[in-house]
């Protein structure tokens, strides 16, 4: 009943006839398993691969089941096998077992003509050449094939030359064609590699392998590029980009002496000389020397008079001692006079026959 119930259950089209033989006389047997025709495969293993012996004679139920139909041989397969692979079985069984039934169902989709690509995980490139234990180790079921993890870090941990300071996603650089050559995606880091920097070594800037806690300040980098030997500070994205060290651009209105008028037309090393930067001079003085037409009669305070916009326009809001007409005669107006109208050498130096040459006559304006 137990065998019959079993047969029924796996495959329920089955006729009774493939085992009952009708109408052969009433000495014939009731059931003639001759030649195999026995349904094997609704009992979970097919006799598919198993047709022909190495002997290559057929299969009887005593070569797997001895003298008990009802039980299987343990070391069936084992015998078997060992007869068409003696090194091939035993090393299968050092790696499995020998309980072949946990994996092998005669079928058999992990038989001589088994392929990794029907699965998920195929095995390509370096993974081909791997063997099955490599990663399938102590596995002696189905589901203890089916259980192995398919990420890299899981077989590779041991090889992880960053100490999991990358994290356990291997795939992100490597590929299965081998460690080298790697490909990191540093957009993926904070830092991103931007301009110049993608044209840089990795080893450039993680020195000896070390890459968590790498410096990502310029200066870290470039205190031996700058030429300005700190007076600039540190900050070197200040004025610069990763797109090269020409493209600079210096804001001078964070400066404690921003540009304006004609001081933003100024070439920097008009100022700075030898590129020298921290404690250059702020006073107009140091770049406008007094000219001679002053004579040192204003002093160095050119913000007195003058302003960046333009220097010829100046302003002089001293008291100024203006000449006036003879007594009677109405004011005369200098308001509009250039300096050098009255002063055509120094200031010191001053003359009103430039304009009067004629005189006062009249006591009027002089035209």
């Amino acid at each position: 009943a137990k065998l019959h119930g079993a047969i029924t259950q796996n495959n329920s089209t089955l006729s009774c006839r493939v085992c009952h033989p009708e109408h052969r006389g009433i000495s014939a047997p009731l059931t003639d398993l001759g030649e195999n025709t026995f349904p094997h495969a609704a009992l979970g293993f097919s006799l598919k691969g198993h047709q022909l012996t190495v002997k290559k004679e057929a299969f009887t139920c005593k070569d797997c089941h001895h003298e008990d139909v009802t039980t299987f041989a343990s070391d069936s397969c084992d015998s078997c096998h060992r007869q068409i692979d003696i090194a091939f079985t035993q090393s299968h069984v050092l790696a499995f077992g020998t309980d072949c039934l946990g994996c092998h169902d005669g079928v058999d989709r992990f038989g001589s003509d088994f392929t990794h690509s029907d699965f998920v995980f195929k095995l390509i490139d370096k993974h081909a050449d791997v063997t099955c234990t490599k990663c399938h180790l102590d596995a002696r079921t189905v589901a203890d094939l089916q259980s192995t993890p398919q990420d890299c870090f899981s077989c590779h941990q041991q090889d992880d030359e960053h100490a999991g300071k990358f994290g356990q996603d291997c795939a992100v650089c490597h590929s299965s064609n081998g460690w080298t050559p790697a490909k990191f995606d540093h957009d993926l880091a904070a830092f991103k590699l931007e301009g110049e920097h993608t044209e840089v070594a990795c080893e450039d800037c993680h020195k000896n392998n070390i890459f968590a806690g790498t410096p990502q300040d310029c200066y870290s980098c470039h205190q031996k590029d700058d030429e300005h030997n700190g007076q600039f500070g540190t900050d070197c994205s200040s004025c610069h980009t990763p797109h090269g060290w020409d493209s600079a651009s210096f804001d001078h209105s964070r400066s404690s002496f921003p540009l304006e008028g004609a001081h933003a037309q100024v070439r920097c090393e008009e100022c700075h000389k030898n590129s020298v930067f921290k404690g250059t001079p702020a006073t107009c003085s140091s770049c406008h020397a007094d000219p001679a037409f002053h004579a040192g009669a204003f002093g160095t305070d050119c913000a007195s008079c003058h302003n960046t916009s333009n220097w010829n326009r100046a302003g002089f809001n001293l008291s100024h001692p203006e000449p006036r007409a003879e007594e009677g005669g109405s004011g005369i107006n200098h308001g509009g006079a250039a300096c050098r109208q009255c002063h055509p050498s120094t200031v010191q130096e001053s003359t009103c026959t430039a304009c009067h040459e004629g005189g006062f006559e009249g006591g009027g304006e002089n035209d």
